[in-house]
């Protein structure tokens, strides 16, 4: 991996003594928000780019925790503010951030999913709350995961173990299963016979057709 974001779901940390107005680049009233977040060691991550972002600065966001509202800053900062970037954490290592009845499941379905993925990781407000010791989770969140999978026989087990997570109490499991090259498709959607499906990558979403996306395994199987 660079030291600048290449896909999606990137914790991205910034040098917090390279943050001014000529850095960030962020609507006037959240700058003091976005400033303060980075001084206190906490990440963004990655985001799609959009027709107004600068072409030579990185696309980055920050969902607020819920003490500040939940709002989506949408922002970019000049290269040189990256000071290192990180995956999402594992799942693994999140489930104590979990509240206590919830972790027992967490654990067998991890443990289900790990014995057939590449990498199982976690994004979403359970990553949030587990890399910021902010406040993210609350009764109705979901756990998504984003999970890489590297052949068809594999994405077939992935499938069913997080088909059946739904017949479980507790939080509901969403997320993405990831091919090879990092285009990313919703696990529930996969589950589905439709012959087009939403491809996300850090390029932003296009419809590609099924068998597109199943290819991309198969070729990384043989």
């Amino acid at each position: 991996m660079t030291n600048l974001p290449d896909e999606r779901h990137v914790f991205v940390y910034c040098a917090p003594e390279q943050v001014n107005e000529q850095t960030v680049h962020v609507q006037r009233d959240d700058f003091a928000v976005v400033a303060e977040w980075i001084r206190a060691g906490r990440p963004l991550i990655a985001r799609t780019r959009r027709d107004q972002d600068a072409p030579d600065c990185v696309a980055l966001g920050l969902p607020l925790p819920l003490d500040l509202g939940k709002k989506r800053i949408a922002l970019a900062v000049n290269p040189s503010t990256v000071q290192s970037i990180a995956l999402p954490p594992l799942l693994r290592e999140v489930i104590d951030t979990l509240p206590v009845p919830q972790r027992a499941r967490i654990e067998k379905l991890c443990e289900d999913l790990n014995a057939h993925a590449a990498s199982v990781r976690v994004v979403g407000s359970l990553a949030w709350q587990y890399l910021t010791g902010v406040v993210y989770l609350h009764p109705k969140s979901d756990i998504d995961v984003v999970i890489h999978a590297t052949g068809i026989g594999e994405l077939r087990m992935l499938l069913r173990i997080l088909g059946e997570s739904d017949l479980s109490p507790g939080p509901r499991i969403d997320g993405e299963i990831v091919a090879p090259g990092g285009a990313a498709v919703s696990w529930r959607e996969l589950l589905g016979s439709g012959r087009d499906v939403l491809v996300k990558d850090i390029r932003g979403p296009r419809v590609a057709l099924r068998e597109d996306w199943l290819g991309s395994l198969r070729e990384s199987a043989t």
